[in-house]
């Protein structure tokens, strides 16, 4: 059961990071 929460946590987090990095390519656009 841990082994399958780490591994469905891991997406997660690299949604959250694909997110900032849209925003900040946004931003740097704009600029």
């Amino acid at each position: 059961m841990k082994r399958l929460n780490e591994n469905s946590n891991k997406p997660k987090v690299q949604s959250k990071k694909s997110r900032i990095g849209e925003l900040i390519g946004r931003r740097n656009s704009l600029q």
